[in-house]
């Protein structure tokens, strides 16, 4: 049975329909990801489940799977993933229709990566050289001299070499993702794509675990160039896969992807391919709040004047539904503004807000207004729509 929860929405469902034991494994591993009431006086006797913040498939066992669907159109969210992770140069989806629920998606990307891979499988995996170090009787390379006068009675002696080989951490990232995806609730097509993407991969790359911070900032050159599509795919995989996505774990693996976090890669990669040339966008920056710089905190996203670098604008994401910001999100802002010196702010929600705000906070000298990306409709209007406001606030800044 699949259970459908919309976002930012409870969904109710008959005592019945859930049995004890799955509802307590979707408390128990899963209550992160979605909130979990039991039947009680309080719930009318009724299941009571509502996503925190996050979309996607869950398999709680044989019996039971529960799809978080988001509000927002799945092809828009595949917008946003193109842009949070530097895709839509690749053309991925070029001829593929629209997405109609969020697990399609996921469906579609795991068979493109497959068809990629085994696209390079075929005309060879990366072999870069190597260094490695090895004590043997025949002399591979040249001898490791400093290695040998501290041990100069060891036999047989070290030497140093560099061997080309394909089990290179560009390969592993691969492997380790081919894996982990073998242990998901794919489609045919899907599963069949993987299971032989990694037979190719058997004895060529071992799948060494890995983050997603590992498939971000490597060395592309002309011969591995198309590695980069291959490692963005594995960090979109490695970041959206359950918390079960464990070396030898054979538990299914639930899909998810955190729409907070989404909504926020997506705005600064936006920002990044829009803004005009005199401004400069630095996303994730660290401030210390603190002289000795032992309580630092990390600002979403900071606009400089490119010439003169001076912080113009502190941007902070928040995806929610709201009437208007909370005490909380205008207190974190100009906190954020303060530790950044920065005399202006904005808050940048997933749509347009009843009551916007526009003005200081308290006694604060801090300038806020609040500016909506709509994701609901076409993103690329919503996106310009928000660069019009910011264009204006950031004119209004002193260089």
């Amino acid at each position: 049975m699949t259970i459908t929860v919309h976002e930012h929405e409870e969904t109710r469902l008959a005592c019945q329909q859930i049995t004890s034991g799955q509802g307590a494994t979707l408390w128990q591993r899963y209550g992160n990801y979605v909130a979990v009431m039991g039947p009680s006086l309080t719930t009318n006797n009724q299941w009571v489940l509502k996503s925190q913040g996050w979309v996607g498939g869950i398999v709680v066992d044989a019996e039971l799977r529960v799809m978080l669907q988001p509000k927002t159109p799945v092809a828009n969210i595949f917008g946003m993933l193109e842009y949070a992770y530097r895709l839509n140069s690749f053309h991925l989806l070029d001829g593929v229709a629209a997405f109609g629920a969020i697990d399609e998606m996921f469906q579609q990307l795991a068979i493109i990566f497959a068809k990629r891979v085994l696209d390079r499988a075929r005309i060879g995996l990366h072999r870069p050289y190597l260094a490695h170090t090895q004590q043997s009787p025949v002399v591979r390379g040249r001898i490791d001299l400093p290695e040998n006068w501290r041990a100069p009675h060891r036999h047989p002696p070290t030497s140093r070499f560099q061997e080309r080989t394909t089990d290179c951490k560009d390969n592993q990232i691969i492997a380790f993702t081919l894996q982990m995806l073998a242990r998901h609730r794919l489609s045919r097509d899907a599963s069949g794509l993987i299971r032989t993407a990694l037979h190719r991969f058997a004895g060529a790359a071992t799948p060494m675990p890995c983050q997603p911070s590992d498939c971000i900032n490597r060395h592309y050159t002309r011969i591995n160039q198309d590695y980069q599509l291959l490692h963005a795919l594995c960090r979109f995989f490695l970041e959206h896969s359950g918390p079960t996505h464990q070396l030898g774990d054979r538990t299914m693996i639930p899909f998810l992807v955190n729409m907070g976090r989404l909504f926020e890669l997506f705005v600064a990669q936006w920002l990044l391919a829009h803004l005009p040339a005199e401004y400069r966008l630095v996303a994730q920056e660290r401030v210390a709040v603190d002289a000795a710089g032992a309580f630092p905190i990390t600002l979403d996203m900071v606009i400089y004047n490119a010439a003169s670098n001076r912080p113009l604008l502190v941007i902070d994401t928040k995806y929610k539904t709201a009437d208007s910001p909370s005490p909380d999100d205008l207190q974190q802002v100009v906190a954020y503004s303060v530790a950044r010196g920065c005399a202006s702010a904005v808050l940048i929600y997933p749509t347009q807000l009843r009551r916007p705000f526009n003005g200081r906070y308290g006694q604060s000298e801090i300038a806020i207004r609040t500016v909506a990306f709509d994701i609901a409709t076409d993103i690329e209007k919503g996106g310009r729509r928000m660069l019009e406001e910011l264009l204006l606030l950031l004119s209004e800044s002193p260089a």
